[in-house]
């Protein structure tokens, strides 16, 4: 991979972090619940008392792992360079997310929870089209579907479900958010790489 290349696989990163981080901000400040990765990280952090950005670390130090063991050819830089800087991202941001009022209105939640939905699609456009590694959790759902010959839907689907369970029972929130999240994102996404895909 040339300099250029490594640049340019760098700021995309960089920005799919920020818009990731940027989603997960809105999803908590939305209260309504979210994707069954926030819920998990959420629930590290009632669970650890830790920051949100430091159970995003630690959520990505954990699928990191396992990918490297079980999927190690579904990563590469994309991969490594996310999972390092959505953690700062989040809590970056965090401090940021005080300008606005908590949304105290049901419509108001839910326009927190799309934008939420959107950035997080964003985000998981960039590194699809980037071409350089997906991050952890994709990867191993891939390697799981790639084994057992089953659709990578129906694994996806299931290891959200597991994600989710496991993060509500550590005290992650959820809600209409997260309903919202697993009807709508993967949607999104689509849209979103066809219509980068067009410019």
């Amino acid at each position: 991979m040339n300099i250029k290349r490594k640049i340019n696989t760098f700021i995309i990163t960089f920005l799919a972090a920020v818009f990731c981080g940027l989603s997960i901000n809105l999803y908590l400040k939305a209260g309504i619940g979210s994707d069954c990765i926030t819920v998990f990280e959420d629930g590290l952090h009632h669970s650890l008392g830790i920051t949100v950005g430091w159970a995003s670390i630690l959520y990505s130090c954990l699928f990191i792992a396992i990918a490297y063991l079980f999927a190690r050819k579904y990563l590469g830089l994309s991969s490594i360079l996310f999972s390092i800087l959505v953690g700062p991202a989040i809590d970056w941001i965090q401090p940021w997310m005080n300008v606005f009022e908590n949304p105290n209105h049901f419509f108001s939640q839910i326009i927190f929870v799309l934008f939420a939905i959107f950035f997080i699609a964003l985000s998981a456009s960039l590194l699809i089209l980037e071409e350089n590694g997906m991050n952890p959790y994709d990867s191993i759902a891939t390697a799981l579907s790639v084994r057992f010959k089953k659709p990578y839907k129906l694994i996806r689907t299931m290891m959200d479900f597991l994600l989710f369970l496991i993060g509500w029972g550590l005290g992650g929130r959820i809600g209409l958010g997260t309903i919202l999240a697993s009807l709508l994102t993967s949607v999104t996404i689509s849209f979103l790489v066809q219509q980068f895909k067009k410019a």
